[in-house]
């Protein structure tokens, strides 16, 4: 277990991961939730994930969800069906 940890650990020194700051993220997610939850019956986890997409647009959603592809697409946040 040792040295999964410092394995883990020399990644991020060596910037292996983005460290992003997730304080706001909840927030955001019950705010997802509340707009979008009986509309495209989205979860809990599916508000966090795009709550991240939110915050980092660098990024590519992937999804085959469809209620999920409509929010994102809403939203403008790019993603990608892996069912295409």
């Amino acid at each position: 277990m040792n040295e999964i940890k410092r394995i883990f650990t020399d990644d991020i020194e060596n910037s292996q991961y983005e460290i992003i700051d997730i304080a706001e993220l909840p927030r955001k997610a019950i705010d997802l939730i509340v707009e979008y939850g009986k509309t495209h019956g989205i979860k809990t986890l599916d508000s966090l994930q795009i709550a991240c997409a939110l915050k980092e647009k660098d990024y590519t959603f992937v999804t085959s969800y469809k209620n999920l592809m409509k929010i994102l697409k809403r939203l403008d946040i790019d993603f990608a069906n892996p069912e295409d």
